[in-house]
This record gives structure tokens, C-alpha cells and sequence, in this order.
């Protein structure tokens, strides 16, 4: 595991990261650009696939969500939310932000590590 200031990242498979962000927190592009470079450095290089866990409260900057929607080496997201704010959130962060790779809503970890492996299969 790999923790920052803001947030932790977690090699839960080979290719496959979950980020998670402290509770309350600011994301700006600093903060996402940072992600992003220890996400690349935890994956040692490779292609790699994250769960974004959106359970906790906080914004993330219009900056921030753009560099994540063209994160280098990512090759899918999933994002983790119980929460109808949150789904409504990422939902809006899918369909303004564009995303370079695929992404959908999960609000069960176990289905989006499923999906996600469905992705790196089809990458090789």
C-alpha cells in the first residue's frame, strides 16, 4: 500500500489499483497528478486498471478530473459508490470529462474487480 497525504493506493491484483481519498479532502491537479504518477510507479510501469473508492466525501477540481481523464497507462476505471450523490457525480464525470478508457459505476467491489479483469483480457 502507498500513502500520500490525501489519499492511499492499494494493489489489490497485478494491474489492478484501488485509490482511495481521505475523507474531506481537496483534489487538485497537484493531487492528481500525483495519483496518477504513484499509480504508473505501483504498477511498475505497466498498464494498469483502477477502483476508485467514492465513498468518501470531498471535491475533486474540474483540473483534477480532466488529467484523470487521460491518465497515461490506465486502461479502465470503475467507480465504488453506495451513494446516489456519488453515482450521480461520476456519472457527470463520465459523460463532461470524456474519459480516454472505459468507466462505469459499481456499488459492489467484487462485481467492478470482475469487469475490470474483463478489460486487462481484452488489452492483451
Amino acid at each position: 500500500m502507498s500513502t500520500y497525504p490525501k489519499f492511499y493506493l492499494e494493489l489489490l491484483e497485478p494491474q489492478i489499483i484501488k485509490v482511495c481519498m481521505t475523507d474531506g479532502i481537496d483534489i487538485e491537479l497537484k493531487d492528481a497528478q500525483e495519483m496518477i504518477l504513484a499509480a504508473s510507479e505501483l504498477a511498475k510501469g505497466k498498464e494498469y486498471v483502477t477502483v476508485f473508492d467514492a465513498s468518501k466525501t470531498g471535491t475533486i477540481s474540474k483540473e483534477a478530473r480532466d488529467a484523470f481523464a487521460v491518465s497515461p497507462k490506465r486502461i479502465a476505471a470503475a467507480i465504488l459508490t453506495d451513494s446516489l450523490a456519488n453515482k450521480l457525480v461520476g456519472n457527470f464525470f463520465i459523460k463532461s470529462h470524456k474519459p480516454l478508457y472505459p468507466t462505469r459505476i459499481f456499488s459492489n467491489e467484487k462485481e467492478a474487480v470482475k469487469w475490470l479483469r474483463t478489460q486487462i483480457a481484452s488489452k492483451r
